[in-house]
């Protein structure tokens, strides 16, 4: 009974490890079936017990045969883990053919000690059976290493500015959100948000060609990129925004990025963009747990002060040329 049981489990095993359904339906209907025959067999040899030998012989050879001939299958269309599975049963064919003659009855059993045989033979399949598990599971866990390699590399992408190489405006929303669940200690000295919009993008774009203005994006990414503000992300929101985002940050440290921003905005002249300009606005607030509410009113003033900032600049340009 044990071993007509033993049967189904084997065909059960056989269809889960190899991923029968998936690698051939024909194959997984073949262990349904199995495990259906065992069923049957169970039920005759505890009705009829004089056949228990028979069944158990004839259920154990038919498993051992599918096992290895779905294994060797599978190893053919690729599934690698199916080599030590393949060797496991074979480890119990072997001596099972040996001794299946005299199980039933054929003949004469060929070694004295056919027992002993059989007892190798299922101690070297338990062990490759156990290998073949172990291997799955790394191969599992290389499959689930590399899905979360891709996602991160998907969602680097997705976050990414593809010209100026900046965090995009997903990300902006995404950090943003980060800190609202973000404990009392990570804005423990406050927040700093800059807003930033380059002036005279589209006189570059207009006169130079538009490769020329995308070389002026760039060149302002990395002067944002490379400024001496300690805790600063900068990201492109798109077009021609951009925003600082410092944690951390205090009226002083507002201060120091202001004068990093002009810094940026000579080297950018320097660099033969002379229509070029950084129009900025910061803001700065000492809340250590923001609400999604007081994070608004941060960027709405920030905002508010860019284009207050853009104003004056714009006015002083039109004093400067009609004088």
């Amino acid at each position: 009974v044990f071993f007509i049981a033993l049967t189904a489990l084997h065909a059960g095993f056989c269809r889960s490890f190899l991923q029968l359904p998936k690698l051939d339906a024909r194959l997984s209907h073949a262990a349904d079936g199995l495990m259906v025959l065992s069923a049957i067999g169970l039920l005759a040899a505890l009705t009829m017990p004089s056949t228990a030998h028979l069944w158990a012989t004839t259920l154990v050879g038919l498993a051992i045969a599918f096992a290895v001939g779905s294994s060797l299958w599978a190893l053919v269309n690729g599934v690698t883990q199916a080599r030590f599975m393949l060797a496991g049963y074979l480890a119990i064919l072997i001596p099972g053919v040996i001794i299946l003659p005299a199980n039933l009855g054929m003949m004469d059993d060929i070694i004295d000690n056919a027992d002993l045989l059989v007892l190798i033979g299922n101690a070297v399949e338990a062990m490759l059976l156990a290998v073949a598990l172990a291997d799955r599971v790394k191969s599992v866990e290389a499959s689930r290493e590399t899905f979360r390699i891709g996602m991160q590399t998907a969602m680097r992408q997705a976050s990414t500015d593809p010209l100026t190489g900046l965090q995009n405006r997903y990300a902006f929303n995404l950090r943003f959100e980060e800190i609202l669940d973000s404990d009392k200690a990570l804005l423990s000295n406050g927040l700093l948000i800059a807003m930033i919009d380059l002036d005279g993008l589209k006189t570059v774009n207009d006169q130079e060609g538009h490769a020329q203005g995308d070389a002026l994006l760039c060149a302002v990414a990395r002067g944002l990129r490379d400024m001496a503000t300690p805790n600063a992300e900068v990201f492109r929101l798109g077009g021609d925004e951009y925003a600082v985002l410092v944690l951390a940050g205090d009226e002083l440290s507002g201060q120091r990025l202001a004068r990093e921003l002009q810094r940026v905005e000579s080297d950018v002249r320097a660099m033969g963009f002379s229509q070029a300009g950084l129009s900025f606005g910061i803001a700065t607030s000492d809340r250590a747990l923001p609400t999604s509410r007081h994070l608004a009113q941060l960027l709405e003033v920030a905002d508010q002060r860019m284009y207050e900032n853009k104003a004056t600049r714009k006015a002083l340009r039109a004093g400067h040329r009609s004088a």
